[in-house]
């Protein structure tokens, strides 16, 4: 199934790195760092051994150098050892060390022999070992191994001779173990396995979830072969570490299974209604992969109840699965973290009868939305779709987004949000990038002929961008080919246009989208929308931008009204849009005369009261949100005094259960009349935002003081 994105492997295996993190499967920074320890000691040991038992094998790995399966040969021999080891402790025995050697063996000489045929195909392992050869190893695994390693010392590859002498060694140990008691029934079946095994990686087979826990199997059925008759063996639990392991694989190598043609069980299950994926059925396949790998964990802790220890197969699973997608050792703090004992923004004083400040209150409220599906935030909006009928969509991308936006505010001033939370909501909005055209994301995903726009992308690119240190940026290249196409379009006097329109499209999906343009209007250049892009550039990769940050700055200048603000095409009042035309003013151009100007008018519109409210109406919490953060993202000495009552208006009109009401926020003209939306979750989350903001630019003692004015 041909592929038509332009995504990287490194980008999905964030997109993996984040399903994992989203289905609660990441282990603490020092439980990794441990398992990982574990493993390189583990497979050093396993060198060590098969050095002082074969000359031939040391020259082999010598022979490698340093080429990458050398560097990594310690750690595939370790994989086979632990689970060998851990699946012996979860039948309550002691880890048979033969055993253990041979699964290493085994496992790295099958891994290595998996990176012949897939990367290396003029290697020609798949003609050097036969179907013969491999059955030859059960029948006279001595004379096999003598002529394995023979092959070995002809081999042009120094691939390819590491594998062979691998395979040798495999016989020799696995013979040992043979001539104990009543281990010919274990020998055989060891055997049907391994045949099995050879059978699906030289097909290369669409292989089912029955066949994705085979190389675990394998390590069963030696540890049978060391131990006939024993306690029966955990074959659940075996088979539950091969799914996890070969399932996580898959999708760590998507991408470079699509470039080969190869199989991968995940593409297997694809079935997208165009003929060709999309990005959006790219990250559907790597979220699947790891959901069955979550399942196939909880059947390995759900063997505890059969009497197995399984608490260590359990902590080394997961650290694989994160290992096989580059899981960094070492994740740095996220930007704004507190220093460890530092008072958490937002936290009672002592003494205070309030368990809870307001800003994780705020945090509770959006949690427990986000459980919902954020059903409260959700616009569902009557619209005409192309033949003219009318029909109502939900709406919730935008919304997504800008929660997820206000909860990493939170997180950088201290206050604590699951990592788990956000990945899914992160994960949802890639999943949710538009699958029939290029361009990102749309405010409405169920209606196809709705094209992406500038604003859903800027929204979607800043929550990806600024996710974490070590991923964010990786993340955030999902929107790398939208930017582009938005930055190289003719914007109305410098700006970029709302929707995104492929100029190389060709296909019916293209086709359908220019169509409904004339149905759905809005077309244009349109400032809050330009100035949201924009600061998802500044979140992004502001040097690689700072040319056409600078012509979106400039922009942004010229379309500031007389007063100081700045209007909105889709949003109420002049706050939202002064808002966001200060966030990215700044931060890229601080010293524009235009930023002055914006904090001028907000002050001026700032009632007695240190609210603010649309026109002569009673002051709102979303109009106080929005020049409040507006305000903070660009304050001066002399908005001190501003924000401080802004702070404590914002404060006041704070709800028990951590919310604000509901107003006003998205508002547009249609031809059958004007289109409103607010919800209580949205203003929540701008005036979390906004705190926050807040916060930064007075201290974190100021919130905890229950907005008390100075």
């Amino acid at each position: 199934m041909p592929y038509r994105g332009s995504l990287s492997t490194g980008h999905l295996r964030a997109v993996a790195r984040l399903a994992i993190t989203a289905e609660g499967l990441a282990l603490p920074a020092a439980d990794f760092a441990g398992e990982i320890a574990q493993l390189i000691d583990r497979g050093t040991a396993a060198r060590q051994a098969l050095i002082a038992r074969s000359d031939r094998f040391a020259a082999a790995a010598e022979r490698l150098g340093g080429d990458q399966p050398s560097d990594r040969l310690h750690l595939l021999l370790g994989l086979g050892w632990r689970q060998s080891e851990l699946l012996d402790i979860a039948r309550r025995e002691q880890p048979d060390e033969q055993a253990a050697l041979l699964s290493a063996c085994f496992n790295a000489a099958i891994t290595l022999y998996d990176m012949l045929i897939d990367e290396h195909p003029g290697a020609g392992a798949d003609k050097q070992v036969t179907a013969e050869l491999v059955a030859a190893l059960f029948r006279d695994p001595a004379a096999t191994a003598d002529r394995l390693d023979e092959l070995a010392e002809r081999a042009d590859d120094a691939r390819l001779a590491l594998y062979l002498v691998l395979m040798s060694q495999c016989a020799r140990l696995g013979q040992a173990l043979r001539s104990r008691p009543e281990g010919d029934a274990a020998w055989d079946r060891l055997g049907a396995l391994v045949r099995r095994l050879y059978t699906v990686q030289v097909e290369n087979e669409a292989a089912g979830h029955a066949d994705l826990a085979l190389p675990s199997d394998v390590t069963l059925a030696i540890g049978e072969l060391a131990r006939p008759g024993d306690l029966p063996p955990p074959r659940e639990v075996a088979g539950a570490v091969g799914t996890v392991l070969a399932v996580v694989d898959d999708a760590a190598d998507l991408l470079a299974d699509l470039d080969a043609g190869r199989a991968n069980s995940l593409l297997a299950e694809a079935s997208p209604a165009d003929p060709e994926l999309a990005d959006a059925d790219l990250y559907d396949a790597v979220a699947a992969g790891v959901a069955a790998a979550r399942v196939a964990i909880e059947r390995i802790q759900a063997a505890a109840d059969d009497g197995y220890a399984v608490e260590g197969l359990v902590r080394f699973t997961r650290a694989m699965a994160m290992a096989w997608t580059d899981w960094p050792a070492v994740r740095p703090p996220e930007p704004g973290s507190p220093e460890p004992g530092s008072p958490q923004l937002g936290s009672p004083q002592p003494g205070s009868p309030d368990q809870s400040g307001p800003l994780e209150r705020a945090v509770a409220f959006l949690l427990a939305a986000q459980a919902t599906g954020y059903a409260e935030a959700t616009h569902w909006l009557h619209l005409p779709r192309s033949d003219w009928s009318y029909e109502t969509h939900p709406a919730v991308v935008a919304q997504r987004a800008v929660i997820t936006c206000a909860l990493l505010d939170a997180r950088e001033v201290g206050i604590p949000v699951p990592d788990a939370v956000l990945a899914q909501d992160l994960l949802a909005l890639l999943r949710a990038k538009h699958r029939g055209v290029r361009g990102g994301w749309s405010y409405l995903p169920s209606v196809p002929e709705l094209p992406p726009d500038a604003d859903d992308i800027g929204q979607v690119v800043q929550a990806l961008a600024r996710y974490c240190a070590t991923d964010g940026g990786r993340l955030a290249e999902s929107g790398d080919e939208p930017i582009r196409m938005l930055l190289d379009s003719p914007g109305e006097d410098g700006g970029v246009p709302t929707w995104v329109i492929d100029p190389r499209g060709r296909t019916a999906a293209d086709a359908a989208v220019l169509d409904y343009l004339p149905v759905m209007g809005g077309w244009g250049t349109h400032t809050e929308v330009v100035a949201n892009f924009g600061f998802a550039l500044h979140c992004y990769q502001p040097h690689r931008h700072a040319g056409e940050l600078d012509r979106l700055v400039a922009f942004l200048s010229r379309r500031q009204e007389a007063d100081g603000s700045w209007e909105s095409r889709w949003y109420a009042g002049p706050y939202y849009g002064t808002y966001k035309a200060l966030a990215l003013l700044a931060a890229h151009a601080p010293n524009s005369p235009a930023v002055a100007r914006g904090r001028a008018f907000l002050r001026g519109r700032q009632d007695s009261a240190g609210a603010w409210a649309l026109d002569a109406a009673e002051p709102e919490s979303l109009s106080t949100a929005f020049a409040l953060a507006g305000l903070a993202c660009a304050a001066g000495a002399e908005d001190v005094t501003a924000l401080h009552a802004g702070v404590a208006a914002l404060l006041d009109r704070q709800a028990s259960d951590g919310s604000w009401e509901a107003q006003p926020w998205i508002f547009f003209g249609t031809m059958s009349g004007d289109e409103a939306f607010g919800s209580s979750t949205i203003t929540t989350a701008y005036a979390l935002a906004a705190l926050a903001a807040s916060s930064r630019r007075l201290g974190h003692h100021h919130l905890a003081a229950a907005g008390t004015a100075p």
